[in-house]
Parts: C-alpha cells; sequence; structure tokens
C-alpha cells in the first residue's frame, strides 16, 4: 500500500485535479492525504469556495484525507506554500510518496529544474539576478511590458544595468547548461 500526498488549493476544484486523485488510487489499497488551504489562498486571494465545499469535492473524488494549511503558509507566496505544506506532509509519517501535477508533462525539464536548485552556485545565481532584476526597476532602469524587458530612455543610466542584467543572465544560463 502506498500513501500519496499532495498539496492543493481546489480554488476551484476541476478536472486536472480530479485525474491526479485518480491516479494515484491506480491501486484500490492506496491512500491520498491532502494538504489544502483555507478560505484564503497564496498571495493572500480569498478563496472562489468555502473550504468545506472545496474538501468535499476533494473527498468525492478520491482524497482520503485532508489536512488544511494553516493560514500564515497558505497566504505565503510559492516557496513559504510549499515549504509548510510539505512539512505537513512529513509530519504525518505516514506520507511516503509525494505527488503532483504539472501544466506540461514534461518530466525531463522538471528534474533538470530540480538538479539546477539543489546547486548551491546555480541558486546564488537566481537569486543575483532577481535582486538585480529588483533594484533595477527600482530604479526604473527597466520596464516589465506584458511581454518582454524594455529599457527606458538613456538618462536613467539603463545602459549600464542592462549590461549587469545581462552579464548575469549569460552567467546562469552558462551554469544551468552545464548541469544538464
Amino acid at each position: 500500500m502506498t500513501v500519496y500526498g499532495t498539496i492543493a488549493e481546489y480554488n476551484p476544484f476541476h478536472s486536472g485535479h480530479k485525474y491526479l486523485l485518480d491516479r494515484m488510487h491506480i491501486n484500490s489499497e492506496d491512500s491520498v492525504v491532502v494538504v489544502m488551504s483555507g478560505n484564503f489562498v497564496q498571495r493572500a486571494e480569498p478563496a472562489c469556495m468555502l473550504t468545506s465545499s472545496r474538501c468535499e469535492a476533494a473527498l468525492r473524488n478520491g482524497a482520503d484525507l485532508i489536512i488544511q494549511l494553516p493560514l500564515p503558509w497558505s497566504v505565503s507566496g510559492a516557496q513559504n506554500f510549499a515549504r509548510g505544506s510539505v512539512s505537513l506532509l512529513k509530519a504525518t509519517n505516514i506520507v511516503d510518496t509525494l505527488c503532483f501535477g504539472s501544466e506540461n508533462g514534461n518530466i525531463s525539464a522538471l528534474l533538470n529544474i530540480a538538479q539546477c536548485l539543489r546547486d548551491e552556485e546555480t541558486v546564488k545565481l537566481m537569486k543575483n539576478f532577481v535582486k538585480l532584476m529588483k533594484l533595477s526597476i527600482k530604479n526604473k532602469c527597466l520596464n516589465f511590458s506584458k511581454n518582454s524587458w524594455t529599457n527606458l530612455p538613456a538618462e536613467r543610466n539603463h545602459h549600464y544595468w542592462s549590461r549587469i542584467m545581462l552579464e548575469n543572465m549569460n552567467r546562469l544560463v552558462e551554469k544551468i547548461d552545464a548541469l544538464n
């Protein structure tokens, strides 16, 4: 018997969620534990349905146990949402397999991303890149449009920021390519 753990908001519950729960119940002896957000979901948005309604939908479609993620983790960004949820699943001492869905189902891409996130130098480069992006936006040297980054007028010293951003991005891409 396998006890699967999954993390969800079910905001709202849809056919993709049902598909994942069905996949975890291929063997009738298997069980599914779900950590689910309450009335507020990531980034403190209110859920579109009551917790009880989303919980009922999950239980009717294959979940065996639902644990509500406490509010501080539920309203956090993705990293803390995941950290709190995985910690709860681990604390049950019954979950032996973490299961999740993805938009494209490309397992090799997900494994490559996981490998990059385990590499300290790559993580450091990513954090530095994000820090530079935030600083560039704060200093109004870069502007984020719907589809791309665009430079702002030269009086804002955008050439300097663009060069630093490009250098950091190139180092990051080289490091990720080297890991793959």
